[in-house]
């Protein structure tokens, strides 16, 4: 059963629908009267359902029409109406993009939406709480964006992103690592980062204690979630973001950099 705003949501999707065809028959009938008022209300009438959409991450729609314009919708897919309009445009030379939202929009939108759950009190207190990567030598682009985003994604409370961001600033490092030191080898070491698998590969720069740190937040505690097995709270996210690091700069600091 639909809720109540999927409901609106639905007749919403719906009323675009006839809107969609009232606007191409002005424009087929030339009704230069009515065409303005009708084409003012498919705008609005768009941008409504788009924003309602915007909090949203999944919408239950039973209804195959409305689901059908909804998608067209959430996609950015152009309505006939839409199509009309740009060749107009072209025409006229004039610019017309009809999904844009006005400053106005925006800074309503960013008040009753963003701000009503998250501030920049939150964002510079756990950025503040959060660790950062601390080595003796400059580490590859990705692996630095890598750690850079994963800090961010906490900042804003995507705590699901930082454990998942974790998996990979291991993989990134224990590549690094690698290639800086058996890429040259003899054939016997030599490494091949494309087809290796990162098992073996982490079996290659890490032994002891810090190969089973590397392995149990790789397999162990970052698994679950990549395969969509679990979700994070932020004390995890954090937690397991902090060995990370650690393990990370162990890694380097074991072979000397």
């Amino acid at each position: 059963m639909n809720t109540d705003f999927e409901s609106v949501l639905l007749q919403n999707a719906l009323k675009l629908k006839e809107s969609n065809k009232l606007v191409i028959q002005a424009i087929a009938d030339c009704n230069v009267d009515q065409f303005g008022k009708l084409l003012d209300d498919f705008i609005k009438l768009k941008k409504t359902i788009r924003a309602d959409l915007i909090d949203r991450d999944v919408v239950r729609i039973d209804d195959k029409k409305a689901q059908e314009i909804l998608r067209k919708i959430s996609w950015g897919e152009d309505f006939p109406a839409d199509q009309m309009l740009k060749a107009i445009a072209e025409t006229t030379g004039e610019e017309l993009d009809l999904n844009l939202l006005e400053d106005y929009e925006i800074e309503e939108m960013g008040s009753n939406l963003f701000y009503s759950w998250y501030s920049h009190y939150e964002y510079i207190n756990n950025l503040y709480s959060i660790g950062v990567l601390v080595v003796g030598i400059s580490v590859p682009d990705t692996l630095r964006c890598f750690v850079s985003e994963a800090r961010r994604c906490y900042a804003f409370q995507q705590y699901n992103a930082v454990y998942s961001l974790c998996r990979t600033i291991l993989e990134a490092s224990v590549k690094d690592v690698c290639s800086r030191k058996f890429l040259n080898e003899t054939k016997t070491d030599k490494v091949n980062l494309e087809t290796d698998s990162i098992n073996s590969l982490i079996n290659k720069v890490a032994e002891g204690e810090l190969r089973n740190a590397i392995k149990s937040l790789y397999y162990g505690k970052t698994s679950p979630l990549v395969h969509g097995n679990k979700t994070i709270n932020s004390t995890e996210a954090g937690d397991v973001f902090k060995e990370t690091l650690k393990a990370v700069q162990e890694l380097y600091s074991s072979h000397g950099f």
